[in-house]
């Protein structure tokens, strides 16, 4: 789904209704710029980013059935460029996701495996 970013936060939600082994998270900026993003559940920020310039990829190992919250925005105050748009990909399988895959780097952090790739 593409976004169409302004000075406010925009807020998407989905459900997990069945549990499932991994759920997969895909952010990226469209046409460069900078954005933001935060994914939360109905009482907690489970993770936040800042100033995202690239694909991000967030996995979340067995999550828990409930309602789920993406808010994205532009990037902060000290961007350089700011995107108008973003496109975000949330699957169970990761067979549908759209892109090839790239090269990056795989860190975990709080139990979330994230994947930050490189520009070319």
């Amino acid at each position: 789904m593409k976004v169409v970013l302004g000075e406010e936060m925009v807020t998407l939600s989905f459900n997990v209704k069945r549990p499932c082994s991994e759920l997969s998270l895909y952010l990226m900026p469209c046409g460069g710029g900078l954005i933001s993003y935060k994914i939360l559940t109905s009482n907690h920020t489970l993770y936040e980013a800042s100033d995202v310039d690239s694909l991000d990829i967030i996995k979340m190992a067995f999550p828990l059935r409930g309602k789920y919250y993406i808010k994205v925005g532009q990037g902060g105050a000290r961007a350089r460029a700011t995107a108008r748009m973003a496109e975000v990909f949330v699957s169970k399988k990761q067979k549908k996701f759209p892109l090839p895959k790239l090269p990056g780097k795989e860190y975990t952090r709080n139990g979330f495996q994230f994947c930050r790739h490189w520009k070319s």
